[in-house]
């Protein structure tokens, strides 16, 4: 059912200055004669008389706490689909047809509802629900994972070099945006990774990091979850540790999709089938699941299927901050090259601006040395 005035009514409540005399004559009395009926129905319902500054400012304080949202049917769908997913181990038409014939058919008019009647029913109906909060298994495996994303980063000089990029990377996390890390080959894209990792660890934050390109997504979230040694998918697995805290997935290597098999379909598939569940988990969270996907700028800006997975549809409210990547400062390099820094051509000097060369001549100068000695 569309509510078009309520709506309207939160936001001229919201936007307001506060003084109900000027709320009164130019946000409601200046409107359609449609529009004041509906606000003088809404004070009456509320016990309100729209014709005393007191209450005309108790209407305003009611409509800033309501909100109004329709939703389609197919999105109520999707949301029941996902809840279904998230919450049973059984095929999800069986269960959707044991829970509408429960609603329907059962005798439970007027009785309560308890826990003990639904898992009774569950078992009757041979439905099997998942293993959440509680469940041992998934810290522990997750954290392996973790470990082995971060075995083959090596930072220049054993150290991370802050760059701005980081500080973009955590107030993405922060403002819980989901983020789009990109740049050239070898710009630093797993630096950032390495950073919103430590700033993770540091704030107890839960969270965990895949290369796609090693543990490539197959089949659907539920399957490459399984997979990966967790109970269920990577989102409902994050879900279950982390309902009242801020979480992060990190997916690196989103561009190798288009080249680690013949037909990269599939995974990205399961890519979407992960962005969406995050979205309906958020939409219950307090606290939200931030996806962070990290990808060379090339495919992100010219592979269609890539592209896709971004586009904003009707019914999400997810925007993605894409975060780019770029050379190092000059001053950078200066610093850690040291005295003979100027010595360098025009050319090396901007070939060393790219962090996987500069890591590279780091490399090659040390053996050069030592072979002196």
């Amino acid at each position: 059912m569309t509510c078009s005035f309520l709506f309207d009514l939160h936001n001229r409540a919201c936007n307001t200055s506060g003084n109900a005399e000027d709320f009164y004559d130019i946000q409601i009395m200046k409107s359609s004669k449609e529009f004041r009926k509906f606000y003088k129905s809404f004070c009456k319902e509320m016990d309100l008389n729209s014709e005393k500054e007191v209450d005309v400012l108790k209407s305003i304080d009611y409509l800033k706490r309501i909100f109004y949202k329709q939703i389609s049917e197919y999105e109520l769908e999707e949301r029941i689909s996902q809840n279904i997913q998230y919450l049973f181990n059984s095929e999800q038409k069986l269960v959707y047809n044991a829970l509408l014939s429960f609603a329907t058919a059962e005798n439970i008019l007027g009785k309560e509802i308890t826990q003990s009647i639904l898992s009774d029913y569950f078992i009757k109906q041979e439905i099997i629900l998942r293993l959440k909060e509680g469940d041992k298994r998934i810290a522990p495996r997750i954290e392996e994972i973790n470990q082995e994303y971060r075995e083959n980063f090596r930072a220049l000089q054993g150290t991370l070099i802050h760059r701005d990029e980081f500080d973009d990377c955590i107030k993405s996390i922060e403002n819980e945006k989901s983020t789009i890390i990109s740049g050239g080959a070898g710009s630093g894209k797993s630096g950032c990774t390495e950073a919103i990792l430590n700033y993770c660890e540091e704030r107890k934050i839960p969270h965990i990091a895949i290369k796609l390109d090693q543990r490539i997504p197959y089949k659907n979230c539920e399957i490459w979850g399984k997979g990966l040694g967790l109970p269920s998918s990577i989102a409902h697995s994050l879900h279950c540790t982390s309902r009242n805290e801020n979480a992060v997935i990190i997916l690196d290597q989103l561009d190798a999709l288009r080249w680690t098999q013949a037909n990269s379909s599939e995974a990205l598939a399961v890519c979407l089938e992960l962005i969406r569940q995050v979205e309906y988990l958020n939409y219950e969270r307090k606290k939200k699941i931030i996806i962070i996907f990290v990808c060379r700028t090339y495919d992100l800006e010219n592979d269609n299927n890539i592209k896709s997975l971004f586009k904003k549809k009707e019914s999400s409210e997810n925007v993605w901050k894409i975060v780019k990547v770029g050379d190092f400062k000059e001053d950078v390099v200066k610093d850690i090259i040291g005295k003979n820094y100027e010595q360098l051509s025009f050319k090396l000097k901007r070939l060393l601006r790219i962090p996987s060369n500069l890591y590279i001549w780091q490399h090659l100068e040390k053996k050069k040395f030592m072979g002196m000695v």
